[in-house]
């Protein structure tokens, strides 16, 4: 299977999935089958796509259908600001963490099953370690102590700052093209590839921007809608129960 064809196979599942009568159509992604396979097999990322809005508005009806289990905290500018994800990401492939996301346990819980007690599961734990470590010899207590040497318990405004640098380079060293984001908000992705993200009481950091505000929408708590489940924080506060996974774009 080269690029083309591995691309060609997402395609066509995302119209399964959907039903989607219209042809659609994605650019071929900005990477080899080499690197693709570096991205799944030595970081665990997947390629994915998500249409184009004129390949499928964002309407009422896309929102009643990808969010059935709204909470009593959805704003309607959630909306626009989810709406904003699939402008700016919409017809193209891009590359998507599909680690699990755990439940919560005792401020202490791990990627990469559901229960949270398996050590060792989490490819790119180790750019939060380090990334951590450097803090701490830099003596700034009120940010060190906005991390972790894991996914949970650091600021979104931390995570941008210290630990996606510290994976670029991992990334940048083996060779690897793409800008690496935190997720955008959009459950698009989870929705038709990795439902199981819905499926745990944790949530997790996006890139989104709630609109009008400097807050970042936070997705995916079970007991609150599971993927249906938005919410919105401050990005300079930090939680034990918010992670964060990653995307590339290509």
């Amino acid at each position: 299977m080269n690029i083309s064809d591995s691309a060609a196979k997402q395609t066509a599942y995302i119209k399964e999935e959907l039903g989607l009568k219209t042809d659609f159509h994605f650019p071929k992604p900005n990477l080899n089958l080499d690197q693709l396979n570096i991205y799944r097999d030595q970081y665990g990322f997947e390629l994915v796509a998500i249409p184009s809005v004129k390949d499928l508005p964002i309407d009422d009806e896309y929102f009643e259908k990808f969010y059935p289990k709204k909470n009593k905290f959805w704003k309607d500018d959630y909306k626009e600001s989810i709406l904003n994800d699939h402008k700016k990401y919409g017809g193209k492939f891009l590359l998507y963490e599909s680690i699990q996301k755990p439940n919560f346990l005792s401020e202490i819980q791990l990627y990469g099953s559901e229960k949270g007690d398996e050590k060792g599961l989490d490819r790119l734990e180790k750019g939060f370690l380090e990334a951590e470590e450097k803090l701490e010899a830099a003596g700034d207590l009120e940010v060190s102590l906005a991390s972790t040497k894991n996914r949970y318990g650091w600021s979104y405004n931390n995570i941008v700052k210290f630990v996606i640098p510290q994976i670029n380079e991992e990334l940048k060293n083996s060779g690897l093209p793409g800008e690496l984001i935190i997720r955008p908000a959009t459950n698009f992705i989870d929705s038709v590839f990795f439902s199981y993200n819905g499926d745990t009481e944790t949530y997790e950091w996006t890139s989104t921007d709630l609109v009008g505000t400097k807050n970042k929408l936070t997705v995916g708590h079970e007991p609150l809608g599971g993927l249906s489940c938005v919410l919105d924080h401050d990005p300079a506060t930090y939680y034990a129960n918010i992670g964060v996974r990653f995307a590339v774009i290509l």
